[in-house]
């Protein structure tokens, strides 16, 4: 897999968080694919967000936290993207 950078000062943003969807989507989609002997179905879930410049680590790491929930709740196998952050009426 191609080495993947998620910076944040490069001004493109929402393409990162974009970016890193895509790329939990395609692990997500190895493990589902592993055929692995005694096990009928291995998945992997995944919470996706971006920190923003002025959040809180904590809040960062709730809103992935609830990405991941969501993920689980839906089905499993999944990816999420959390909310923003940057207003707090949204998530």
């Amino acid at each position: 897999m191609p080495k993947t950078s998620f910076r944040r000062n490069s001004g493109a943003l929402d393409t990162h968080l974009a970016e890193a969807e895509r790329v939990a989507g395609k692990i997500r989609q190895l493990v589902s694919d592993e055929q692995i002997d005694g096990v009928s179905r291995v998945t992997a879930s995944f919470g996706v967000a971006q920190l923003n410049k002025a959040e809180r680590l904590m809040d960062f790491l709730k809103r992935a936290d609830q990405a991941l929930y969501e993920a689980k709740v839906s089905g499993r196998d999944a990816v999420h993207v959390a909310a923003s952050g940057r207003d707090k009426s949204t998530g």
